[in-house]
C-alpha cells in the first residue's frame, strides 16, 4: 500500500472572470468571500456563485492511505512494543478542511493513529503483544472522526515483543530444543552402546569411519596392557604363594614332598616335574620310626582270629637313639600269664625292646580289677 502525499487542499484563480479548471468527481469546490464565509461546490461554481468571492480552493476527497512503524511503550517502562501501522483516511468536510489550512493530512492521520496504540498498548505486558495487537484492531474497526475535517475509515496495526523478551525466548526455546536433542542422542547411544571399550569405539567408527586404523591400533595397546597387567597380577600372587610354602618349610609345618605338588602348581608344572623358582628347600630332621612288638609284621596279613590275649603290652616310653635289645615275652610265654602286678610281668628292661621301646606297659584284661 503506498502511502499518500497528504496534501488535498489546492488553491487556484478563479475570478470573475477567470473560469476555474473543470471538475472532479473526487473533487470539491470551495469558495472563500471577502465576507470571511466558506461554500463548497460538488461541480464548478457558475460566475454569480463566485460573485464577491476571494479565493478558491479545489479539496480532494478522495481516500488516502497512509503507513508507518512505531515503538509503543508496554505495561512495564523497560520494554517496548514495535508496531507497524496503517490507516485509510479522507477529507469529509472540506470547508472545515480549507478553514484549518489543512496542508499534510497523512501526519494528521498518523499522529491520532499513535496516540490511540499508545493508549491500548499501555495496558499489556511486554509478553502479551497478541493481546494488544487484537484490542488495537477492535479499536481500529469503526470509523473515527478527527480534527480538520478528516474522517479515518480503518486503522490496522502488527505488534511484535521487545527484542530482549523475543531474544531471551529464542534462547530458552534454543536451550530446550537441544535438551530435546539431547535426550534422544542419548537414548539411541544407550540402545547401542553396550557398556564395553570395544562398544565405545564401534560408535566412534559409526561416526568416523576414516578413523579404522587409529581404532585398531587402540584395540590391540588395550589387549597388550591387559595381558601385561593379568601377567603382572599372576607373578604377584606366585610370590606371595611360593612365600607361604617358604614359611611353612622353615617352620616344619610341611614336607619337602608336600610342597612340591604345591609348587607344580603355581608353575603349572604337571606333579614330578622339576624344582623351579627360587623357593629354598629347607630339610627335615629324620627320626627314628617306631617298631611293632616282636613277632608282629607289618607286611604280614592278620589271622583269621587272633587268640585269646590273656596280657598285653603297650609302648610307654621310646629312647630315639640305640637299636632295640631285646623283645618283648612271646605270646603265650610264663612271663604272659603272670601276675601283671609282680615284678616279672613288668615287662622287658629299659632299651631292650626293637624301635628304642624302654618300656612296655602291661594291659590288664577287661573287668580285672586291681591286685
Amino acid at each position: 500500500m503506498a502511502n499518500s502525499s497528504g496534501a488535498v487542499i489546492q488553491a487556484v484563480d478563479a475570478g470573475f472572470f477567470t473560469a476555474p479548471p473543470k471538475a472532479h468527481p473526487s473533487r470539491v469546490y470551495v469558495v472563500s468571500y471577502r465576507d470571511g464565509h466558506l461554500r463548497s461546490f460538488s461541480g464548478v461554481p457558475s460566475a454569480g456563485d463566485r460573485r464577491s468571492s476571494k479565493f478558491c480552493y479545489i479539496v480532494d476527497t478522495s481516500e488516502q492511505h497512509v503507513t508507518t512503524t512505531c515503538t509503543v511503550t508496554s505495561a512495564d517502562d523497560a520494554y517496548a512494543f514495535s508496531v507497524e501501522l496503517s490507516a485509510a483516511w479522507r477529507v469529509t468536510d472540506p470547508e472545515a478542511a480549507v478553514r484549518a489550512d489543512l496542508s499534510d493530512g497523512s501526519s494528521l492521520v498518523l499522529g491520532s493513529l499513535q496516540d490511540i496504540v499508545w493508549q491500548v498498548g499501555r495496558r499489556f505486558q511486554p509478553d502479551r503483544a497478541a493481546d494488544a495487537e487484537s484490542a488495537v484492531r477492535t479499536r481500529l474497526a469503526r470509523e473515527t472522526p478527527l480534527a480538520a475535517g478528516i474522517t479515518m475509515l480503518r486503522g490496522a496495526a502488527r505488534f511484535r515483543a521487545d527484542a530482549a523478551v523475543t531474544s531471551a525466548r529464542v534462547d530458552r526455546d534454543t536451550a530446550a530444543h537441544q535438551g530435546d536433542l539431547e535426550l534422544q542422542r542419548m537414548a539411541l547411544l544407550r540402545d547401542m552402546f553396550d557398556g564395553s571399550e570395544a562398544g565405545a569405539l564401534m560408535l566412534h567408527l559409526l561416526k568416523h569411519p576414516d578413523d579404522t586404523g587409529s581404532v585398531l591400533a587402540t584395540l590391540k595397546g588395550n589387549r597388550d596392557q591387559d595381558q601385561a597387567l593379568r601377567l603382572a597380577l599372576l607373578d604377584r600372587d606366585r610370590q606371595h604363594y611360593l612365600a607361604m610354602l617358604d614359611r611353612a618349610l622353615d617352620n616344619n609345618l610341611i614336607t619337602d614332598a608336600d610342597a612340591q605338588p604345591l609348587r607344580d602348581l603355581l608353575f603349572g608344572q604337571p606333579t614330578g616335574g622339576g624344582l623351579t623358582g627360587s623357593v629354598a628347600m629347607v630339610p627335615i630332621a629324620s627320626r627314628p620310626p617306631l617298631a611293632l612288638p616282636h613277632g608282629v609284621s607289618a607286611s604280614e596279613p592278620a589271622p583269621a582270629a587272633w587268640p585269646a590275649v590273656t596280657h598285653g603290652y603297650v609302648v610307654e616310653d621310646v629312647t630315639a637313639t640305640g637299636p632295640a635289645t631285646s623283645p618283648p615275652p612271646p605270646r603265650g610265654s610264663v612271663a604272659e600269664d603272670a601276675d601283671p602286678d609282680s615284678a616279672a610281668a613288668a615287662g622287658p628292661a629299659s632299651g631292650s625292646a626293637p624301635g628304642g621301646v624302654r618300656t612296655w606297659k602291661p594291659l590288664k584284661k577287661p573287668g580285672q580289677g586291681p591286685a
